[in-house]
């Protein structure tokens, strides 16, 4: 399997990018997919591209190496009230993580409520997503466009089963975040209060602890 870094890049909101890198090149590439791929939101999993048009919520799963179109995935079933959705790998399965849209927050990150749904290839021949309440020994950490996983058992203080993630706060006109924890069965919320403000990240971001491509061990 082919190896690649992607990176969707814009200059101010216009004219987006996707470039790729892989070992053993020596410049950044176009990726020239055609204008179908645009306005879509697109995560790297198994070697595959899979872009969620940000309005139908259809997702195209491509080949990166070629060019080729692999497979389409519908969106989900009865659930069009989200604010953003992440595509993550856990344990060999595809999982998509909605933020749910509350009637107070309608079009802000303050949202604490999540779904996880499980890409299910084999269901009456068709692929269609399958609501999950536990995704075992595994924490999701999601922030305002990407989400990784860790073991819980490979890093202190981490509980499986759980979503952490950054709820934003607004005090006196200031935006700041908190770190909240989700678990996955119970729906039950954690704030660990570790507060941070927008002087220094305009929106906050988790630092991915590796990558494997780089011959570091698999987190």
């Amino acid at each position: 399997m082919r190896e690649y870094v992607i990176c969707y890049a814009n200059e101010c909101c216009q004219n987006p990018k996707l470039i790729s890198w892989r070992p053993g090149q020596d410049n950044w590439c176009h990726v020239n997919l055609g204008s179908d791929y645009e306005n879509c939101n697109h995560f790297y999993i198994k070697g595959m591209l899979f872009s969620v048009k940000r309005d139908t919520r259809i997702i195209k799963v491509t080949d990166i190496g070629t060019g080729t179109l692999v497979s389409v995935l519908p969106p989900i079933e009865g659930c069009s009230n989200y604010i953003k959705e992440y595509l993550v790998e856990v344990s060999g399965d595809i999982l998509r993580v909605i933020r749910i849209c509350d009637e107070e927050h309608r079009n802000t990150l303050m949202s604490d409520l999540f779904e996880v749904y499980r890409l299910d290839e084999n269901k009456n021949g068709l692929p269609c997503w399958v609501k999950v309440t536990s995704i075992g020994d595994h924490a999701l950490f999601i922030d305002f466009d990407d989400a990784f996983t860790l073991k819980a058992n490979d890093a202190a203080m981490i509980k499986g089963n759980s979503i952490y993630y950054m709820r934003t706060i607004v005090v006196f006109n200031r935006y700041l975040y908190d770190v909240q924890r989700m678990d996955i069965h119970t729906g039950a919320v954690e704030c660990l209060n570790y507060r941070m403000t927008n002087h220094y990240l305009r929106i906050p971001h988790w630092f991915v602890p590796n990558l494997r491509i780089f011959g570091i061990n698999d987190r």
